[in-house]
């Protein structure tokens, strides 16, 4: 095998790889390599152009070579090292756990905007998966306790190891449960934020996914049935019993259900009190309260 002579010569090699013509879901390749350099090599980019000292080697560029392929055949770089970022934060992923969008991110912001940091909150997060939301709520908030629920016991363990690596595994529950099934509202179980990021893809629109997403993120954490919106009407059944009279809950919700996830919630007798919109100017989260505040 060839070794090239330094690491900008790799790094070009690598972005052209990713370049060809029927690399799928490549975005932005130059940014996808320097996270491979980074993970092999731990550099960045000022060694990437100016660093003559770096000695590659024969299994260190046959590692970075082997990476670029798997993203070249449409590996997410997040799957390739089972770690992803989340508001400044690192999760570990694993096949149980959707790969966190920044999307997600604006339920934090809304937390944040709503409650006080030193506010004692009792948090709920629903679906937790790698506990991305419940896990970075817990660290801004630090009088905060919580409860992460998620139908898949692969998942739980992820979200507490992220809960041990973050250090608020202390002040966070996790329980096995397919929304409220196997959950009773008992004075310890009642919250003043409720969060999640519910699978809201129509079942029927599921298998039209891009390969980067249906192969790699867990269908459980996308298909949300009918029209993708059975796991709101789970939800929103039992809400009033477990979310506080003056407490707050927020959802996020596909692009094209700013209307019908609000409905569903007045129709069990629930308050939508706003819909939050992203950068695109989709509506991404609505923001919940009881029906008789």
């Amino acid at each position: 095998m060839n070794i090239p002579p330094d690491l900008a010569t790799l790094y070009a090699d690598m972005v052209a790889l990713l370049q060809q013509e029927g690399a799928p879901g490549i975005h932005n390749p130059q940014k996808m390599v320097r996270t491979v350099l980074k993970e092999r090599l731990n550099v960045d980019w000022d060694d990437i152009i100016v660093n003559k000292e770096i000695v590659l080697t024969e299994v260190g560029v046959r590692d970075i070579r082997r990476d670029c392929e798997h993203l070249k055949s449409g590996m997410p770089v997040n799957r390739l090292y089972n770690k992803a970022w989340f508001y400044g934060l690192e999760f570990e992923l694993s096949p149980a756990t959707l790969d966190p969008r920044p999307e997600t991110e604006m339920i934090v912001d809304l937390a944040l905007k709503n409650f006080k940091a030193d506010s004692p909150l009792r948090i709920l997060d629903m679906g937790t998966g790698t506990g991305c939301l419940i896990v970075t709520l817990l660290k801004h908030f630090p009088k905060a306790t919580g409860v992460a629920t998620d139908i898949l016991s692969d998942a739980l363990a992820t979200a507490r190891n992220n809960a041990e690596k973050h250090n608020v595994e202390g002040r966070c529950t996790f329980l096995e449960s397919h929304w409220w099934d196997d959950m009773e509202a008992t004075q310890d179980m009642v919250f003043d934020l409720i969060v999640s990021n519910p699978p809201y893809i129509p079942e029927e629109d599921v298998s039209a996914l891009d390969r980067n997403v249906l192969d790699y993120d867990p269908v459980e954490a996308l298909d949300g049935g009918a029209f993708g919106l059975v796991p709101y009407e789970n939800i929103f059944t039992q809400l009033n019993k477990f979310l506080k009279k003056d407490g707050k809950s927020f959802f996020e919700i596909g692009y094209d259900q700013g209307e019908t996830v609000p409905k569903l919630a007045q129709e069990e007798g629930l308050v939508c009190i706003n819909l939050h919109h992203d950068l695109n100017e989709h509506p991404r989260v609505v923001e919940i309260m009881n029906g008789d505040n």
